[in-house]
């Protein structure tokens, strides 16, 4: 079946109504993502990514092409073609224009909220065990460049580098940390369902698939200085650890937790990541920064 003959799933259109045109716009980004990361990975099953990268969303339904003969996922994108018809009658009923700015207060680059990222920046983070929460050391990098779409970080010895996009998902390089792909959104906004990748800066541990929830907008104070943040939480599925055995991991571990990531990077604030596989189990804290 073509993903143009699977129909939307009934969705109800009342319980959207009580969200504001900022979580509604929030909601439907994140339903749109979606399809495109379930047209890329449909296409890639077919071998024809390049037509969904050429469409995109903007041909959104066509783009999905065919489905694998699969009804869990003909299922499943019915209900997103339902939640996103729903989502545009509750848009229209407000209304709510979809291509507005959110309404969210921007801090200004007065010296003491935070601007625009600049090279030079440098940040300072406290990692702690994951499990009894005891301090594990500090790490250190700064944002070497940057460029339309693309920031460059380097570690404070400079043995590593590594490069996100506007939004902070990762693109190429080793990172410190979890990796995460096509998850981010620039400007996030309360509501807004996320979905995407995460891996390890270790390639051999595998990649696995979570989903996010921006909960709440809020100010990230450090040393007099204040960050525009989003507070997301998340869970998932990654691979079981298969360090001890060199086989191939038989199912999956859960991963659940949350991030603070700040709006105009998307750089981890904090995080506190737990799953059954401890390479996915993550704790951090930035603890200094300097303008660069």
């Amino acid at each position: 079946m073509r993903s143009d003959q699977v129909a939307p799933a009934p969705t109800a259109v009342q319980p959207l109504l009580a969200l504001s045109c900022n979580q509604l716009r929030g909601a439907l980004d994140g339903v749109e993502q979606q399809v495109e990361d379930l047209a890329f990975a449909v296409d890639a099953q077919r071998g024809n990514n390049f037509i969904a990268l050429g469409l995109g969303v903007m041909a959104f339904w066509p783009a999905l092409m065919v489905m694998r003969g699969n009804e869990q996922q003909a299922a499943e994108l019915a209900l997103l073609k339902g939640e996103h018809e729903a989502l545009l009658q509750a848009m229209a009923s407000k209304p709510c224009a979809r291509d507005e700015a959110p309404d969210v207060p921007k801090l200004p680059d007065d010296g003491v909220h935070r601007g625009l990222p600049a090279a030079g920046d440098r940040y300072t983070y406290q990692d702690f065990e994951p499990i009894s929460g005891q301090p594990a050391g500090r790490i250190e990098w700064r944002l070497r460049k940057v460029k339309p779409g693309r920031l460059e970080y380097v570690s404070g010895d400079e043995t590593m580098r590594w490069t996100t996009d506007a939004a902070g998902n990762w693109r190429s390089g080793a990172v410190m940390g979890l990796r995460l792909l096509r998850f981010l959104r620039a400007d996030a906004v309360p509501g807004q369902q996320l979905e995407g990748e995460v891996g390890t800066g270790d390639v051999q541990d595998g990649v696995g698939r979570i989903e996010g929830r921006v909960t709440a907008l809020l100010t990230h104070e450090l040393e007099g200085r204040r960050f525009e943040a989003a507070r997301i939480e998340l869970q998932g599925h990654v691979p079981s650890n298969v360090r001890d055995t060199q086989t191939p991991a038989a199912g999956s571990e859960g991963i659940e937790g949350w991030l603070v990531v700040e709006r105009r990077t998307g750089q981890v604030l904090q995080a506190e990541v737990r799953s059954g596989n401890p390479a996915f189990a993550w704790r951090r804290r930035l603890v200094r920064f300097v303008r660069g």
